[in-house]
């Protein structure tokens, strides 16, 4: 007879490496966040379970595990220097140990030393220009190292924590071809894999448009250098960009495809094992073993040998061996959004679907072909609106229509890769794989244009994450037959409505009350966004660069993580590269209701662009001079101090910059753009008295006048200022604010500075500490 200790004990058996797996990722965090907090709580936990019930022993050996994992990945998951000093014209000399990414400008590859520093042990080298390079070749190399950007604005990419996770912590810079020079190339195994690359790479140019030629190896090999920017938003927007990841999904087509050709060729059960284990080492070496092909293909191994063994498969414990296996080699894959995707959307396969599939009394495989795409989606919905800040409720439909139609493009791909040395056969596959990724091109446009497809959202909190997936288990995992499974059921949606509520929260309803003034980092540039106290948003003036879209990689991620889809005034205060051209970015993804410029800049050519753009969108245009006050809400404006009148010949553009003044009740900021020390001479014998001030033209020279700063007394100063040729801020500058008892922030040092107000109070915030220094 089965007792219910003998049942809780299979059900601990069934979930023991799943649950080892989650006790030392935690630990991991843990160590990583030096969150030492939330250990005690944790083993109190456990404690307690493991005193109310005596009989239960596991809990005492989960806090055995995690206290050994946290000594363990204590001194791996150290915290890199907040700052690395850049080292000019040095030598190294290295291997390259990823699959160069090469483009008509640039090349950008890691390159392995043989250095013990931590900090030199691996590079990621950007070359200016295009190289014929390949993984594994020996190269002799002279450039500058400096340390990789980190993200200033929450929402921004963080590229110097997405390569310290790859332990990386240098950029290494070449600008000249011949600061290069290819000490050996690559050979052995590693050759013949670059060789067989090449050839498929050539193969499919020769049979394929360019556009499903860039398709196919995004999804076979994970190459998407060449997918067409707005393609590749479109498979984002509807939930379909996994298809370039390669993970699971193509490993189990392949596993599908070794197992029907052995099948056919009638092989003994020992050799289909050696087969399709031999094909997974054979894949994840062409494409360098990503992080969700080492699960897929330890997950797949595992279930080869049980499937041919005979012995019953458990998949959850598969899941839990092969990111035990990951993490504890490399226990920064964790923090991944790869390893992330991976997992959660293979836990909603092999966790959620069965369950749902229990409860749903209709059977077929229509049923299965929604629901397996339907359980992926839901697993890994709060690390989309995370990472992406988007929900896309067409990606069921999207991923119904495409996921089986890719399936067969991989394998044909493969097919076409095993048979790259014969031309027609490989032609064949090939171009039966282009006529399919038509028809997911086809469905990919039809799903992007559907109304309300997608959905953009603020980013959620850790908090509100826990809610949702503590909503899921109850909603899902809940015995049915416990007396209160209902109440259960009941309660997981609820909370599912908390989070859905925590991310559709309309931005303009936060904080209501209190002005906020957030000077963003957007390098060598201004932009500011203002929320007046009852959620109107303002936005002066966003950057802009000559060398990549400020607007697009700085301004609009920090606008999505706020959940801002809508922007009721727009200012440029004038038109230099620097402050425009991320404007023009931003109108171009974001609602905007009206455009406002100094009116005495209206004929500048720099505004026709941006002009032309506000026509095609039925922007009004507002041009503003002196004397004018935006009347924003009762007790909150924005008055115009200079420029006073039109000039009678166009004049330097920051001379003529706009200078505002944003008041709400008893607080005030002085927003200045470009202003010169002319302008700043008209403005000294007004009163421009503020307790914030912006300090003009990123704290050049140009704008060092001690009675323009005696004049305005502000409590604090903010410079926005980036890395720069110029020299900005100039040292007297800062010297003069200094003398004067003016707090300084720099948005270079202290990235976004987030200013908030009651009328009353003003309080600075920054989103960047600075720390000490690393010295080599």
């Amino acid at each position: 007879m089965v007792t219910p200790a003998d049942r809780e004990s299979a059900a601990v058996t069934e979930h023991l490496w799943f649950a080892a797996f989650i006790c030392v990722a935690l630990a991991a965090i843990i160590a990583y966040f030096r969150a030492w907090w939330y250990v005690l709580p944790i083993i109190l936990i456990l404690l307690l379970l493991s005193f109310l019930k005596p009989s239960r022993h596991y809990p005492l050996g989960w806090v055995a595990l995690l206290l050994a994992a946290i000594i363990f990945y204590y001194p791996t998951m150290e915290p890199p220097a907040k700052t690395l000093p850049e080292i000019k014209n040095t030598s190294v000399v290295g291997t390259v140990a990823s699959i160069p990414r090469v483009d008509e400008e640039r090349t950008r590859f890691v390159l392995t030393t043989d250095q013990g520093n931590r900090y030199h042990r691996q590079y990621q080298v950007v070359c200016q220009f295009s190289l014929p390079i390949k993984k594994g070749d020996k190269l002799w190399l002279t450039g500058s190292l400096e340390p990789p950007h980190q993200g200033g604005n929450p929402g921004e990419f963080d590229y110097r924590k997405y390569l310290y996770h790859q332990g990386v912590y240098y950029l290494l810079s070449v600008k000249k071809a011949d600061d290069i020079t290819k000490i050996e190339p690559a050979g052995g195994w590693q050759g013949m894999i670059n060789s067989y690359r090449d050839r498929m790479l050539q193969g499919t140019k020769e049979y394929m448009t360019s556009q499903e030629s860039a398709v196919l190896r995004g999804m076979l090999l994970g190459d998407i250098d060449d997918i067409d920017p707005q393609l590749y938003d479109e498979f984002q927007n509807t939930g379909i960009v996994h298809l370039f990841s390669v993970s699971g999904l193509h490993i189990g087509f392949l596993l599908l495809l070794s197992s029907w050709l052995t099948s056919l060729l009638g092989a003994r059960r020992s050799y289909r094992l050696i087969a399709g284990i031999v094909l997974l080492l054979v894949y994840g070496t062409l494409i360098s073993w990503p992080i969700p092909v080492i699960r897929a293909s330890i997950m797949g191994g595992m279930g080869l040998l049980a499937y041919y063994s005979g012995r019953p498969q458990q998949m959850l414990n598969s899941l839990g061996i092969a990111g035990l296996l990951i993490i504890v080699v490399d226990p920064h894959a964790l923090f991944t959004i790869s390893f992330q995707l991976s997992f959660l959307a293979t836990w909603g396969l092999i966790y959620l679907f069965p369950l749902l599939r229990q409860r749903i009394p209709y059977s077929g495989l229509a049923v299965d072909a929604l629901l397996v795409p339907f359980c992926a989606q839901v697993a890994i919905t709060p690390a989309i609106a995370y990472y992406f800040n988007l929900i896309s409720p067409v990606s069921i439909l999207a991923n119904l229509l495409v996921t089986y139609l890719s399936g067969l493009v991989v394998m044909l791909g493969f097919v076409a890769l095993v048979f790259v040395m014969l031309a027609p056969l490989a032609g064949i596959c090939l171009f039966a794989a282009g006529l399919l990724i038509e028809m997911i091109l086809l469905a990919t446009h039809f799903c992007n244009a559907l109304p309300g497809g997608v959905l953009w959202v603020a980013t959620p909190g850790v908090l509100a994450i826990g809610t949702y997936y503590a909503g899921l288990f109850l909603l899902v995992s809940w015995p049915v037959a416990h007396p209160y499974y209902r109440s259960a059921g009941r309660l997981g949606i609820v909370l599912i409505l908390i989070f859905l509520t925590a991310v559709f929260w309309p931005p303009s309803w936060r904080d209501r009350g209190t002005m906020e003034a957030v000077f963003l980092d957007v390098g060598q540039g201004d932009a500011l966004l203002i929320k007046s106290p009852q959620g109107r948003f303002i936005m002066v003036d966003g950057g802009g660069s000559q060398f990549y879209k400020v607007g697009e990689m700085k301004v609009i991620p920090y606008l999505r993580h706020r959940g801002i889809n809508k922007l009721d005034l727009v200012i440029n205060t004038h038109p230099d590269s620097d402050h425009l051209l991320g404007l023009t970015e931003v109108m171009e993804e974001i609602k905007v209701e009206r455009f406002a410029y100094p009116q005495a800049l209206r004929d500048a050519s720099d505004y026709s662009s941006i002009f032309r753009l506000a026509l095609q969108k039925s922007i009004p245009l507002w041009g503003l001079q002196a004397g004018q006050v935006l009347r924003v809400e009762p007790s909150f404006s924005l008055e115009v101090l200079y420029p006073s009148q039109e000039p009678t010949e166009l004049m330097d553009t920051n001379h003529l910059s706009l200078v505002l003044k944003c008041r709400y009740h008893r607080n005030s900021i002085l927003l200045t753009g470009d202003l010169d020390k002319q302008a700043m001479q008209e403005m000294a014998g007004n009163t421009i008295k503020c307790d914030l001030l912006k300090v003009p033209h990123h704290g050049s020279r140009s704008s060092l006048l001690e009675e323009f700063y005696e004049n305005c007394d502000p409590q604090a100063a903010v410079i926005s200022v980036g890395n720069n040729q110029f020299g900005h801020p100039h040292p007297e500058v800062v010297n003069e604010l200094h003398g004067q008892g003016i707090k300084i922030y720099r948005t270079d040092h202290h990235g976004a500075i987030r200013c908030t107000s009651d009328g009353n109070d003003l309080k600075i915030e920054t989103y960047i500490n600075e720390g000490n220094s690393y010295q080599p």
